[in-house]
Order: structure tokens, then sequence, then C-alpha cells
């Protein structure tokens, strides 16, 4: 299967234009990234509620070889581990924006859309407040602990 925006030629500048032009645009009332090593994040606030969503890059050595197993020089790793990189901005910017009109047009509450990544008070995100113990729950087919407290409909 081939990857979104595969041989996309965006620079990843761009794909963080249009994501804040979209945040802007659907009513977001601040934006802001910051980029590490591993990892980039979008921040952004929509009618109060803060949003932090990660976007997790490749180790560098996941693009040491072809798709047919051919070993790339340095330069040509590094190369494709920047386009891999553009091409994930690409993706980011796409779910951003169709989240952002699926919430538009009533298709989704935002908290429907966004809540793996609503900021608490202590600064986690609900997807890492949560995510560890469904992931455990998951693995022994039980109910996780902090969600048998909450009201079940019939």
């Amino acid at each position: 299967m081939t990857h979104y925006a595969n041989n996309t030629t965006v620079p990843v500048d761009r794909s963080k234009a249009e994501i804040e032009k979209n945040l802007a645009r659907f009513g977001a009332s601040e934006f802001g990234y910051w980029v590490g090593p591993k990892e980039a994040h979008v921040g952004f606030v929509y009618n109060g509620v803060r949003i932090e969503m990660s976007l997790p890059y490749p180790d560098v050595e996941d693009c040491r070889h072809t798709p047919t197993g051919l070993e790339r020089t340095d330069a040509q790793t590094k190369t494709e581990h920047g386009k891999e990189i553009q091409r994930r901005w690409r993706s980011l910017s796409a779910v951003i924006k169709a989240l952002l009109v699926g919430v538009d047009d009533g298709v989704l509450t935002f908290e429907d859309a966004f809540m793996p990544w609503i900021v608490w008070g202590n600064g986690l995100t609900t997807r890492q407040l949560l995510l560890p113990e469904l992931q455990k729950a998951l693995k022994a087919g039980k109910m996780p602990n902090s969600l048998k407290a909450l009201p079940i409909l019939p």
C-alpha cells in the first residue's frame, strides 16, 4: 500500500502554514508548534479547549534501505528521512483539516474529533492519560478500572 502524499515535494513549512491557515479559518484562537529530534507537536486552542497533537518522526535508520532492500548511502538516507518527514506533515495537515471540516459540518462534535488530544490541567493529553490502561485492558479482555466508575447507559 502506498502512503498518502508519498511523492510530495511540498516543504514542511508550507504544510505548517496550511495547518495554521485552516485552524484560523475554523476558529482556533491560538496556534503553535514545536519540533524535537523524534517528533513534532502542533498545539492550538479552540473554544477555550487546548489541543496538542504529536507527529512522530521516523527513525533515520528506518530510511537506510530502499523498498527492495538495497542500502542507501548516508546522504541518500538523510534525503529519504527528510522526504518522509515532509510526507508526514502533509498527512497531518490533511487529518487536521478533515477533522475541522467534520466539526464545522456537524458530522462530529469537537470533542468527538479531538478527544485524544485534549490537554488537561496536568499538561497531559487524554491519549497520554488513558492509552496505557486501555492497551492493558484490551490485551487482558477486561474493562479498564478507570472506566468502571463511569455511568453506563442501559
